[in-house]
Parts: C-alpha cells; sequence; structure tokens
C-alpha cells in the first residue's frame, strides 16, 4: 500500500513557455519601437523649432530694415523742405535784432503751415521760446549726450538734420536744426502729422 504524500507537480506544457515568450518578445519590440519613435519625434521637434527660430529672426531683421528704409526715404524726402524752411527763420531771427524776444514765430508758423513748429534753444540747452507749447522749457542738460550734440551745433554752422522717428501718438516727426551765426541759439524746426502726404 503507497502512502500518501505531495501530490506531483505538473510539467507545465511547452505552449505557455512559447506564450509568455511571445507576450515578452512583443512587450521588448513593442517598447524599442516606442523609444525610437519618440527620440525621432524628439530630434524633429527640436530641428523643426530650431529652423523656426532661426526663419523668425531673419524675418524680423527683414522687416526692421524695411522700416528703416522707409523711414529714411520719409526723411530725405523732406530735407529740402525744412531746409528751405530756415530761410524764413534765420530772417525773423536777422529782422528782430539777433533777439529771440521780438522774433514773430507765430506769424512765421502761420506762413510755413500748421504741421511746422519752431524751437529756439538757448546756450544752456533750454528751449527758450517755441511755438509748440509742451516744450517750452524743456532742458536738454537732463539727457548728457543729446545737450553735448546740440552744443556742437550751436558752435558749428550749417544745417543738421535728425532722423524721422514716431512721436508718443504713433505719428512721425522730423527735427532740424541751425546754429545762430552769433552762435548764440540754435534755431529747431519741427515737422509733424503724416509726412509722407506732404
Amino acid at each position: 500500500m503507497e502512502k500518501p504524500g505531495k501530490p506531483k507537480k505538473r510539467a507545465r506544457p511547452f505552449s505557455h513557455y512559447l506564450l509568455f515568450s511571445m507576450i515578452l518578445l512583443i512587450v521588448l519590440v513593442a517598447t524599442g519601437i516606442t523609444v525610437i519613435d519618440y527620440r525621432l519625434a524628439q530630434e524633429n521637434y527640436e530641428r523643426d523649432a530650431a529652423f523656426l527660430q532661426n526663419q523668425t529672426e531673419q524675418d524680423i531683421v527683414q522687416s526692421i530694415g524695411i522700416i528703416d528704409s522707409g523711414t529714411k526715404l520719409i526723411d530725405d524726402s523732406q530735407n529740402e523742405k525744412m531746409s528751405a524752411g530756415f530761410t524764413g527763420f534765420m530772417a525773423e531771427y536777422e529782422r528782430a535784432g539777433r533777439n529771440p524776444a521780438h522774433m514773430d514765430l507765430s506769424g512765421l508758423k502761420e506762413k510755413m503751415g500748421s504741421t511746422f513748429d519752431m524751437y529756439i534753444i538757448n546756450e544752456t540747452g533750454v528751449i527758450e521760446y517755441t511755438t509748440f507749447a509742451p516744450d517750452y522749457g524743456l532742458d536738454f542738460k537732463a539727457i548728457p549726450y543729446f545737450y553735448d550734440y546740440l552744443t556742437k551745433i550751436r558752435l558749428s554752422q550749417g544745417y543738421f538734420s535728425d532722423r524721422v522717428v514716431y512721436d508718443r501718438t504713433g505719428q512721425f516727426r522730423k527735427y532740424v536744426y541751425m546754429p545762430t551765426p552769433d552762435h548764440k541759439y540754435i534755431l529747431e524746426i519741427g515737422l509733424t502729422g503724416p509726412l509722407y502726404n506732404q
């Protein structure tokens, strides 16, 4: 008579091992494909992002160049007109005996047009007389580099032009300067508004 004991372990069928191996192989292959796809996608994204950034930078540089060329064109188109404005401005300075207090700036502005403003800057860099009230008393010593530039103009001769700029209202504004013959003042003309229409 046989003694009762532990039951004998039954061996797993080969098909179970085969199935387990296939599942493991599929998981490994799928993981490998996923990792490779992820890396490829990441490389493509980084390459596309770098290309887009480079393209955007080039577009910005081109846009700035186009804007600069446009403002230079507008600027150049105004130089002759503004230079001619100094003829009347200087004549008025001489008529007043080189005393700005006796000049008729309002009458001069009326002759030149409403888009023109006249400024007289004294030796200390202050706008002493002007047809544009908000700038009256403006002291350029508060802007040292610009005050130095104005001093050089005052002590020089001839016509000095600034580039066209945008003012706070979004309008174009252009300034030109000329020292008086006695080098006591700078005569400044400002032109505002849509310059390209004038």
